[in-house]
């Protein structure tokens, strides 16, 4: 492990990479043993979503590697919205995925994937930034500006 770190946006060849850190991410913060049957339909889903996403520009991810070894990843899914007052550009960034292997945290490197996120948000004319922390993650964003919304929010699962 060394304290240099590399950091790359993923591509559509990426795909699998992300698939895995999504399963692993939802996994950690659920706390939920899912059946393998779901777990293939999800693999099988984002197997889609991924390339397209990545190919059309609604979904940006960087990676941090140490060496050849994956250390971090992140990613932020782009989408629009009718313009308002707070959001001008009616572009939102929701950043999800965020994820450092255990040997690798409190390196700041979760900073340093945000610092990517925040640049590549401004580059797509996002306008509003927001994702939901997990208490490990909590601090991490609020040092970077994020804030609670000025309003509840709702949410409700669609079925």
């Amino acid at each position: 492990m060394s304290n240099t770190f590399t950091y790359r946006l993923a591509t559509s060849a990426d795909t699998q990479l992300l698939i895995d850190y999504r399963i692993l991410l939802l996994d950690y913060v659920s706390h939920t043993t899912h059946t393998a049957d779901v777990v293939q339909k999800l693999r099988d889903d984002l197997a889609v979503y991924f390339p397209k996403a990545i190919a059309d520009g609604s979904y940006i991810a960087w990676l941090a590697y140490d060496g050849d070894t994956i250390a971090a990843v992140s990613g932020m899914v782009i989408y629009d919205r009718p313009a308002s007052y707070k959001c001008p550009t009616g572009r939102i960034g929701y950043i999800l995925n965020i994820y450092t292997n255990e040997q690798y945290r409190r390196q700041g490197i979760s900073t340093r994937l945000m610092d990517r996120l925040y640049e590549s948000a401004k580059d797509s004319d996002v306008s509003v930034l927001m994702l939901h922390a997990s208490p490990d993650g909590e601090g991490v964003y609020r040092r970077f500006g994020f804030e609670d919304p000025g309003t509840p929010v709702l949410e409700m699962q669609v079925v």
